[in-house]
């Protein structure tokens, strides 16, 4: 009884996996389909076909020539109800690896029997897994992996797997049953062209950090939208992402203020980031792409106003962002937000100091947007500096931006104390910390509660 509640309180951790909606569109009728997903070692094939298995309505059969079921449970244990370990199958198993006579390794569960095929009859391989599928319910067979089983089958010539590849194909589609072709080779291949979809996973990397991509390159029936997606497998399970960033909110609502993670930090207005990285210091710097530092810029601006800050933006840019902002925050700290041209050094100052004074706050944020900032280059380092260590100095929390085109960040990083990279992704905003140092985290905005709640996913 102990052991099932255990089971059970550990697949409530895991969520549904988020699979493409193409991919589930080509499954989505009770046919027979076949889909080759390829990918090198490591680049996420198991976890994605084992997480569509969740994804998808049916009974999982897994054919693997890597792990037992033990293992396989506990490096993915929410699979444990969608595959049953009698349905977890040895497929290197045959005949004529077995020396005692028997065919059956009985340390392991017992399994169907993968006998070496023959052509002079129904191939053994195809008997084996219909006397597994034909009692049940939307059969899925997931074959991990097909290098290996045809290798163990003894089938070296490419004419007899090309034949062996397309009598698979054929009894998938005869019996109604989905089978999944994990394959490790990344050039065509005849199996490409006989089946019903082929998908690729890529792990790129990135100053030492994980980029998962995957990319739709044929579904048979299906219009494939976005050819390529983003992609993480957090604790274990595939979860794809798509563009959350323009999303309207109706009936908007001011959210419950986040506390600063001690009295020397600012929070970021976001758990997630505050967990990660302690809070913002008193000079922040974001280098990258505009759009992920403008939700971060939204998610700490407003939690800051609704702490009873005040916040200070210096290019015409983020007139339309405060506009955004303003539903988000309690009526009577709607003031606290103000526009001031940086370009008169003399006048910011000036500026900046009789709003100051005059909202007399005890932690202020100030916004700046170093390639808008029109001053020659041997001059422009030396002012900024000088205004970021005095606004320092008054008790501000500095945030400066810049794009890697126009590129300040070498020269303000050495008095940063937050460094933070941004980068649109396949279209999908991500960050990652250079000091302090983190993995690579997707961004996306959760509209559910009726006010922008940033969410970070690890691409682990």
């Amino acid at each position: 009884m102990e052991d099932e509640l255990a089971i059970e309180q550990t697949l409530k951790k895991f969520a549904k996996p988020v699979i493409p909606a193409e991919i589930i569109n080509f499954f989505a009728d009770e046919q027979g389909k076949t889909l080759v997903v390829k990918g090198p070692p490591g680049s996420g094939k198991t976890a994605f076909a084992l997480s569509l298995l969740r994804g998808m309505k049916g009974t999982g059969v897994y054919l693997s020539t890597r792990v037992d079921p033990a293992a396989l449970h506990e490096q993915y244990p929410w699979i444990k109800e969608e595959i049953l370990a009698e349905n977890i199958i040895d497929a290197t198993q045959s005949e004529r690896h077995s020396s005692s006579g028997s065919s059956i390794n009985t340390k392991k569960p017992k399994g169907i029997v993968i006998k070496a095929l023959k052509y002079t009859d129904v191939p053994e391989f195809l008997k084996a897994v219909y006397t597994k599928t034909e009692d049940l319910k939307n059969p899925i067979v997931i074959i991990d992996s097909w290098d290996a089983v045809v290798s163990h089958t003894g089938y070296y010539d490419p004419k007899d797997r090309v034949k062996l590849e397309h009598n698979v194909c054929d009894f998938a589609r005869r019996t109604k049953t989905r089978v999944i072709f994990l394959v490790e080779y990344a050039d065509l291949k005849p199996l490409d062209y006989l089946v019903d979809g082929v998908i690729a996973t890529k792990c790129a990397i990135e100053e030492g950090r994980r980029i998962r991509t995957l990319s739709l390159q044929k579904l048979r029936g299906c219009a494939i939208k976005r050819p390529v997606y983003l992609f993480s497998l957090h604790n274990g399970m595939f979860k794809c992402f798509s563009d959350s960033v323009h999303v309207e909110i109706e009936n908007p609502k001011v959210p419950e203020p986040i506390p600063d993670v001690n009295e020397s930090r600012v929070t970021t207005g976001i758990e997630d980031l505050d967990a990660r990285i302690k809070g913002y210091g008193s000079f922040n710097l974001f280098k990258g792409d505009y759009a992920p530092y403008e939700l971060l810029m939204q998610a700490v601006s407003i939690n800051s106003l609704n702490l009873g800050r005040t916040v200070v933006f210096t290019s015409s840019k983020q007139s339309e962002l405060i506009n955004k902002m303003l539903p988000f925050v309690e009526p009577q700290y709607q003031e606290n937000v103000a526009v001031i041209d940086v370009r008169d050094v003399n006048e910011f100052n000036k500026e900046v100091s009789d709003f100051n004074d005059r909202m007399g706050a005890e932690k202020k944020l100030v916004f700046f947007h170093f390639d808008e900032i029109e001053i020659e280059r041997d001059k422009k380092e030396v002012m900024v500096k000088e205004i970021i260590l005095s606004l320092m100095k008054d008790g501000f929390a500095v945030f400066g931006y810049t794009s890697e085109e126009k590129g300040m960040g070498r020269e303000m990083e050495p008095i940063a104390s937050v460094f933070i990279v941004l980068k649109l992704i396949s279209g999908i905003p991500c960050m990652y910390g250079k000091t302090p140092g983190t993995e690579i985290y997707v961004m996306q905005l959760n509209t559910a509660n009726r006010f922008p709640e940033l969410k970070l996913t690890p691409m682990e």
